[in-house]
């Protein structure tokens, strides 16, 4: 079976996309609609804060692993 390794590294880089987009989402949807005290709520939100960067991270070192230039 041959395998497009572009299309499917480009879906792997739109799942972490919408992982990102979900993660800010339910950030500000915790930031609105919060039924914790104060110190639970900051947590959360840290927590919800560093999902998205490490999120972003992730996928921007799998584009570049996929789609950098391997000979410089």
């Amino acid at each position: 079976m041959a395998v497009n390794t572009k299309t499917v590294a480009h879906s792997v880089i739109e799942g972490m996309s919408v992982l990102v987009t979900h993660a800010m989402a339910s950030q500000v949807f915790h930031s609105r609609n919060s039924p914790h005290s104060v110190d639970e709520d900051e947590a959360k939100m840290k927590r919800y804060a560093e999902r998205v960067v490490l999120l972003r991270d992730l996928r921007n070192r799998f584009e570049d692993l996929m789609f950098g230039a391997i000979d410089d």
